[in-house]
């Protein structure tokens, strides 16, 4: 069943959601609030290559490496909205910035790294 291969997204998306909940998140001071949001929604974005390649097994070519930047983006949209709500938490563009470019390094890296390995298989 391919719905395994999007677990690991669901799971990702649940945690984004519950650390964006709180007003004082666990890990807040473990560096620069960009680097934390470049990396959350990199790895966010990791997520869904997983579940768009079914783990891997299908190409990741240029419109699919889009859809999934374009959905971490469109997460990472409704996630800042969604703090707006939350005492003590703010909206921030400059969030937002920060989790559309990890989201397009991450896709950026994984498609290049999988183009790579099916070029050497050949």
């Amino acid at each position: 069943m391919l719905l395994r291969y999007w677990i690991p997204s669901f799971v990702w998306a649940i945690a984004i959601f519950s650390l964006s909940h709180m007003s004082s998140p666990p890990g807040a001071s473990l560096g620069p609030d960009y680097a934390l949001h470049f990396l959350e929604y990199g790895v966010f974005a990791l997520t869904i290559v997983w579940g768009m390649t079914a783990g891997l097994q299908r190409e990741l070519d240029l419109p699919r490496a889009g859809l999934v930047w374009l959905a971490t983006t469109i997460y990472a949209v409704t996630d800042e909205l969604h703090q707006g709500f939350v005492p003590e938490r703010v909206s921030s563009i400059g969030d937002l910035v920060a989790d559309a470019a990890g989201a397009a390094f991450f896709v950026a890296g994984s498609y290049l790294v999988l183009k790579w390995r099916q070029r050497n298989r050949q």
